[in-house]
């Protein structure tokens, strides 16, 4: 008989591919996933999987085991969300995912004055830059940067975030202003290539070589202000800082809007009310 594991770890397998991947998603040890994608196939009779350029691609039955634990899931959410939605206090337990430049500079300094207002409210923060499902319930809000914000969710847009190219004073009396090409860059890792202004600097510049690539706005912010090299980074972040000094100004086409999302279950929850109204009255990124 299936177990609910089983039907997690087929569709594990199948998103990720890799036995080590899909072993970090469900806190298992490799070994542990070996051996009971073993003895699943060997209670069924057939094999789930087919191994190929070192990957594990799913046969048709995987497939609809993975399919049936995507309905579970959501089943499961939405019964979740509809009797959050019955709460008539705003108190519990809400998770909130945003990116570290955001949860740094924006939202940190206003959670002191939130507990304040909602000392009943445990907010969890997910600090990553990864979009999460809102639709499995990997968090109940999404503080996101997006110009295509999901058409499951509803939100607000809270503002326009810019982009600009900035560099250290040092860096800049160092090389006495020369082609952007020939300067030090802070590039972005893979899992940031979706920027807009990611993208502008693998085009525009496409012989640049970073002498470093980062996964984080943040770690950027940095690094450039320790006079690293030149970075790409979102004017609530440059300007303030003393230590850094925009080269232009902000790039139109590198413009992205800042949304708040939910999912539309849990609008009418009262604590989730509560988050998205605070954060709406309080959040600039101007």
């Amino acid at each position: 008989m299936f177990q609910s594991k089983d039907l997690h770890l087929v569709r594990t397998l199948a998103e990720s591919g890799r036995m080590a991947d899909a072993a970090e998603k469900l806190g298992l040890h490799h070994s542990t996933i070996f051996r009971q994608l073993r003895d699943l196939e060997e209670s069924l009779g057939y094999p789930l999987f087919t191994k190929a350029d070192q990957r594990y691609h799913p046969t048709p039955a995987a497939e609809q085991i993975a399919s049936l634990a995507d309905d579970i899931d959501r089943q499961l959410a939405g019964l979740e969300r509809k009797l959050a939605g019955a709460e008539l206090a705003p108190e519990g337990r809400v998770r909130l995912t945003t990116t570290d430049s955001l949860f740094y500079d924006r939202l940190m300094p206003l959670l002191a004055d939130f507990h304040q207002v909602y000392p009943r409210i445990q907010l969890e923060i997910l600090v990553d830059c990864r979009a999460m499902m809102l639709n499995r319930r990997e968090a109940d809000i999404a503080l996101r940067p997006t110009n295509s914000p999901p058409e499951t969710l509803v939100g607000r847009r809270l503002g326009l975030i810019q982009t600009a190219i900035y560099a250290a004073e040092q860096r800049l009396k160092r090389n006495d202003w020369i082609n952007l090409e020939d300067l030090p860059w802070i590039g972005f890792e893979d899992s940031l290539g979706h920027l807009r202004s990611a993208r502008w600097l693998s085009q525009t510049c496409p012989n640049i070589e970073p002498v470093i690539r980062v996964n984080s706005l943040h770690a950027a912010f940095h690094l450039a202000r320790s006079g690293l090299g030149l970075a790409l980074l979102p004017t609530f972040l440059g300007d303030p800082c003393k230590e850094l000094a925009r080269l232009e100004k902000p790039n139109a086409d590198w413009n992205t809007d800042l949304w708040l999302l939910t999912h539309p279950d849990l609008r009418h929850s009262p604590r989730i009310r509560a988050v998205l109204d605070f954060l709406a009255d309080h959040l600039t990124v101007g």
